[in-house]
């Protein structure tokens, strides 16, 4: 995962759900949030924040309204442009 700070928004360059978990626990931080403080401004539970963050699977939904609640941005890459990327 790579990050570039601003004033405004984390943006995150994730590869997979454990890097989108990275990057929503750096945004959440960032904020001086907890996730039970996260998890009540999206209406879940605290153990669904805590499972995003740990890369497991969460609803979409949930994921992107997290990552939009926490002003920041995902750009979600292809492993195919990987570098370290192997050959499946």
């Amino acid at each position: 995962m790579s990050t570039d700070d601003d004033t405004h928004a984390l943006i995150a360059r994730v590869y997979d759900a454990p890097e989108l978990g990275q990057a929503v626990r750096a945004m959440r931080r960032r904020r001086d949030w907890t996730q039970a403080e996260l998890a009540e401004w999206l209406g879940v539970h605290r153990v669904t924040i805590a499972k995003l963050e740990r890369g497991g699977t969460v609803d979409l939904p949930v994921a992107l309204r997290a990552i939009g609640m926490l002003g920041g941005m995902v750009e979600i890459r292809s492993r195919a442009g990987r570098e370290d990327a192997g050959d499946g």
